[in-house]
């Protein structure tokens, strides 16, 4: 993560996962956990825009229901975007701005005009990083709204 600035209650698990000694061992997993998130999303879903998850409101709410809260021990929207590369400081300026938007939406809104050729299964991967099943399992939700448009 050369450069980027983690956020405090993440900055261990940044600096870990920049450790030459863990990359290797990352590279292995995140191909095996590529087909398993096949398995579950398919392909479809994992090849949508991430716009998509923004556009299907109820698969969105459920994300921030699961993602938004700050609960010790649960990885969280913070880490979230701190695996996008934000920095620590527009990080707490929008979990700051919590009780008028979703600081998920936010993220997602900052990475869609950021980086619009990112997918479902980039977010899929880094929410499998973070072991966030229950994330995962909602992006599930996203098939009908892929078949239909």
């Amino acid at each position: 993560m050369g450069g980027t600035v983690c956020h405090p209650d993440v900055h261990r698990a940044c600096c870990d996962m920049c450790s030459s000694n863990r990359l290797e061992a990352e590279k292995s997993k995140h191909s095996r956990g590529t087909n398993d998130l096949e398995h579950i999303l398919g392909p479809d879903i994992l090849a949508a825009p991430l716009q998509t998850v923004l556009d299907n409101l109820d698969v969105l709410e459920e994300l921030v229901i699961l993602l938004d809260p700050e609960n010790q021990g649960v990885k969280n929207t913070k880490h979230l975007a701190s695996h996008c590369s934000f920095p620590a400081t527009w990080i707490t300026y929008i979990y700051s701005m919590k009780d008028s938007k979703s600081p998920l939406k936010a993220l997602l809104e900052g990475v869609t005009s950021k980086n619009p050729d990112w997918t479902v299964g980039r977010l899929a991967e880094l929410l499998q990083h973070m072991e966030r099943n229950d994330a995962i399992a909602v992006l599930t939700k996203l098939e009908l709204n892929v078949m239909h448009v």
